[in-house]
């Protein structure tokens, strides 16, 4: 589409190849709207795992081994 456009003289065939183009940016930034609303909720799932598991082991093994991982004195 990019060398069509470029290769375009009319100013006419240019703005129905922009305007085709606008088309196919504006599908792109829906999917990546899509795609990013999805890894949020991946991401959230994960961080919600992770605090449950932190919180068993620290129940389990203690304040010691979180601060210990964590690096903390």
């Amino acid at each position: 589409m990019r060398e069509r456009f470029a290769g375009a003289e009319d100013p006419e065939a240019q703005g129905e190849l922009a305007a085709e183009a606008l088309g196919h940016v504006e599908r792109q930034l829906q999917l990546a709207r899509e795609r990013r609303r999805r890894l949020d909720g991946v991401e959230g799932k994960l961080w919600a795992k992770r605090n449950r598991l932190e919180r068993f082991l620290i129940e389990t093994r203690g304040a010691d081994w979180w601060r210990a991982r964590r690096g903390v004195r």
